[in-house]
């Protein structure tokens, strides 16, 4: 029961941070907004609850949080993929592979 309620928290709080990010017509890049709201978050949860029972839900909210920080930076790391890709930057394409043909 502690491990689903703190999943759940996290989940709340993770969307209450992309709400948030998405709703500010200053942010030009979403996920990196919201990743530096979610490290120190997961960070201070981490030290927090390090000491604490397993049996209590808050100890599992850092940890389902870590989870959901690896989803957006992959995300993101995707996401710079695609555009060095589109832009012709540095990555390895198609186009150069098949120029040794």
């Amino acid at each position: 029961m502690a491990e689903r309620k703190g999943r759940l928290l996290a989940m709340e709080r993770v969307n209450e941070v992309i709400k948030r990010v998405l709703a500010d017509p200053m942010v030009s890049d979403p996920i990196s907004a919201a990743l530096n709201e979610l490290l120190p978050l997961a960070e201070s949860l981490d030290a927090k609850t390090k000491n604490r029972s397993p049996e209590d839900p808050e100890s599992n909210v850092a940890r389902n949080l870590q989870g959901d920080i690896r989803s957006l930076e992959q995300m993101q790391q995707s996401k710079n993929y695609m555009t060095d890709t589109e832009s012709g930057g540095d990555t390895f394409s198609f186009r150069r592979s098949r120029s040794r043909c």
